[in-house]
């Protein structure tokens, strides 16, 4: 379905491919939710997260320069 949300723990985060071949840490992902810059939700105890708002803030937030800038 096009409206169903699928939420993921961090080693469903990290499985799901939203990096590319070069994930980060899984501390390093807990850090970026501890800063706020990971969109991320809580549901009870449980940190959750949604791969398709994660990888729209990649887009948005982790450009690489290329070699020429």
């Amino acid at each position: 379905m096009d409206g169903e949300i699928n939420l993921v723990d961090v080693a469903g985060l990290l499985a799901s491919g939203v990096f590319g071949s070069n994930p980060p840490a899984k501390r390093t992902l807990l850090r970026w939710v501890a800063e706020g810059r990971l969109p991320s939700y809580k549901v009870g105890r449980l940190r959750r997260f949604d791969p398709r708002e994660v990888a729209a803030w990649i887009r948005r937030n982790c450009r690489v320069a290329a070699c020429h800038e």
